[in-house]
């Protein structure tokens, strides 16, 4: 079994680097940075989810990550390109995944976001940011480092507003897991993926902000693992 997974708003797959430790024995984990960011950092940025999921796939398939069984899971904004991804198999016919897991992410369309590539919304982004704790306190006002990653955060902002869920969410019929953190994305909104649901679904909730994943890497592997690790997986 394969895990593929895609990080959030402004990250790396870094993000995953603790639940690929603890999942190693289990399955094999497919990490692949967006364009333009971690060990791509070199290369163009995309603003735009269409064109994310393009260079995705075209890399995934040419690694033939498709071939055997695999899962997809999506942090953050990882979770609205982890379903345009699922959509583009559909279309091309390519094997469908046995399962998805989607987190930190409500079915909401983020329009506001399409002004963030403005030089006028830098300091709004900054906060976003900080608000969604993604970085550490020591560099909320270092300029240094928004120098390199403020248009990395502005990109993938963008890019999250590009999407209508209302007008693109595929209706998804491979079983999902969902995880969530009641004070980052209620499960009051959490709800709103039943639209779009055709086949089975857990929700697990975890204490913390936006990146509860840091705090609960233990719990989200043994859910992980409990799901399309064990021999009693069906295959698909």
């Amino acid at each position: 079994m394969r895990l593929i997974c895609f990080t959030c708003a402004g990250g790396t797959t870094d993000l995953f680097k603790d639940l690929k430790e603890e999942l190693v024995k289990d399955m094999e984990v497919v990490l692949i940075d967006y364009s333009g960011h971690g060990k791509r950092y070199k290369e163009s940025l995309y603003t735009d989810i269409d064109s994310i999921t393009g260079d995705l796939l075209n890399i995934i398939d040419k690694e033939s990550s498709l071939s055997q069984p695999y899962a997809l899971l999506g942090y953050s904004m990882g979770t609205i390109v982890t379903i345009s991804i699922y959509e583009a198999i559909r279309k091309k016919g390519y094997k469908m995944p046995n399962h998805i897991f989607l987190a930190a992410h409500s079915p909401e369309t983020s329009t506001e976001y399409l002004d963030f590539l403005s030089e006028a919304m830098e300091d709004k982004v900054k906060q976003y940011v900080i608000k969604f704790g993604g970085i550490a306190e020591q560099l909320w006002n270092n300029e240094a480092f928004w120098r390199v990653y403020l248009p990395i955060y502005q990109a993938d902002f963008h890019a999250i507003g590009t999407y209508s869920f209302e007008e693109r969410c595929p209706l998804i019929n491979t079983p999902v897991s969902f995880f969530y953190s009641e004070s980052d994305t209620p499960m009051q909104k959490m709800k709103g993926w039943n639209t779009y649901l055709r086949s089975g679904c857990d929700f697990y909730a975890y204490k913390g902000n936006h990146f509860f994943i840091k705090d609960h890497i233990l719990e989200i592997s043994n859910v992980i693992r409990n799901t399309i690790g064990g021999n009693g997986y069906e295959i698909i």
